[in-house]
């Protein structure tokens, strides 16, 4: 699958609010940035979703694979899913099989 698939909507693009929050640190140092940061998030169809309490156990156990807890909240919302993870992340991909979770076919 292209990442141009993923993005032209024929894909359903979820991510954690956790990861979501991470990812709006840097632009949330000044509002023009954190608006366009949050405009493109809207405008490429990815739709935040909130972790449940069996989420938040598995990110937990998720740590022991060497990934950051955010790393893991990202694992943990593919596995609930079941899904793919899309990820440049060299330990997060490390972790991935450990989890039999797949890297979408555009990513490997």
């Amino acid at each position: 699958m292209a990442i141009s698939t993923m993005i032209e909507g024929r894909v359903r693009l979820l991510v954690s609010t956790i990861n979501y929050a991470e990812a709006l640190v840097r632009p949330a140092e000044n509002e023009g940035t954190l608006r366009a940061a949050l405009d493109a998030i809207a405008a490429l169809g990815i739709r935040p979703i909130a972790p449940t309490a069996a989420i938040a156990r598995d990110a937990a156990r998720c740590r022991s694979l060497n990934v950051s807890l955010a790393d893991g909240f990202a694992l943990a919302a593919a596995r609930a899913r079941p899904a793919s993870l899309a990820t440049f992340d060299r330990r997060v991909r490390r972790a991935m099989p450990d989890l039999e979770l797949e890297l979408p076919k555009s990513l490997r």
